[in-house]
């Protein structure tokens, strides 16, 4: 479900945050829902693919997508992305990871991929891990895969989910002290697509940096991943599909997506400093995930 799809992605970016962060991160109800399509899709994909290799491969009427196959799969990918961008990719099926290096980001942010793929980790019990593969594969047609197959997806799902969300936080910090707010008649719009003179928020920057209390008297920033981040990321990393339609908003626990979309636009413009009840909301409105203390080292 959604609330396990939001869980699920500031879980492992909090997890792969090993130190240096200098805020605070919130993902925005639409991002998390752009994000949510978009991995769908290119899962679904990868799957696809995996069944004609099966087929191919003389699987019979009803074949059995194996690990192999998921694997064959993925290195004609990343070797035809290495011939058009001469860039190194991960391999997430033989755990042979370029895209999170161990040393200090751009940001000052250090992160780190686990071992394990978190397959072994709390983000999700492995009952829920398999009913997602289980949904998507039927999607792609798939009838029959095996165990180490179902791994392989799993991995895949929660790796794309990182590399993107990395990006896009990267991206956060380095646009949102750029931005301005604005003016007090001017709107912001959630659509996909522009609104007479209003351009969409896939071209919108996030909103300015906001400063929070952190419930001990002390403050630190926070910085919000908008949608066009998350599809910035997809395109860099050469995910197909990178872009996505649709105006899917993934609400926190306890706000409705029209009660999220609504308090989220107070962030675009100069906070007034009587307003209590907008500070009480930027500490709890939006699942945030700090920096100052990273996940497992």
């Amino acid at each position: 479900g959604s609330d396990n799809f939001r869980l699920l992605a500031t879980g492992i970016l909090s997890k792969v945050l090993q130190h240096g962060s200098t805020g605070t991160i919130r993902l925005r109800g639409d991002a998390v829902g752009y994000l949510a399509v978009l991995v769908e899709g290119c899962i679904i994909s990868r799957l696809e693919c995996a069944l004609h290799l099966s087929i191919h491969r003389g699987g019979g009427s009803y074949p059995e997508v194996t690990k192999e196959d998921l694997v064959t799969v993925d290195n004609l990918r990343l070797a035809l992305d290495f011939k058009l961008t001469r860039t190194p990719r991960c391999r997430v099926g033989m755990q042979d990871h370029a895209c999170f290096p161990r040393q200090t980001s751009s940001s000052g942010v250090r992160w780190r991929w686990p071992d394990d793929n978190f397959l072994d980790d709390d983000l999700l019990p492995e009952d829920v891990r398999r009913k997602i593969v289980r949904g998507l594969a039927y999607r792609a047609g798939i009838v029959k895969m095996t165990a180490d197959a179902f791994s392989v997806v799993e991995a895949e799902i929660f790796h794309l989910i990182g590399i993107l969300l990395v990006d896009a936080y990267e991206s956060s910090q380095e646009m949102s002290p750029k931005s301005s707010y604005l003016d007090a008649d001017d709107d912001v719009y959630y659509n996909t697509y522009g609104v007479g003179d209003h351009v969409d928020m896939f071209y919108t920057p996030p909103p300015p940096i906001a400063l929070v209390g952190d419930g001990a008297g002390m403050s630190e920033f926070m910085y919000t991943v908008v949608p066009g981040q998350i599809r910035a990321a997809a395109a860099r990393r050469n995910v197909v599909p990178y872009h996505v339609y649709g105006d899917t908003w993934i609400a926190s626990s306890g706000f409705t997506a029209d009660e999220e979309k609504e308090f989220e636009k107070s962030y675009y413009y100069l906070p007034r400093d009587s307003d209590e009840d907008s500070d009480s909301m930027e500490c709890d409105g939006g699942d945030s995930e700090s920096g100052s203390d990273g996940g497992d080292s």
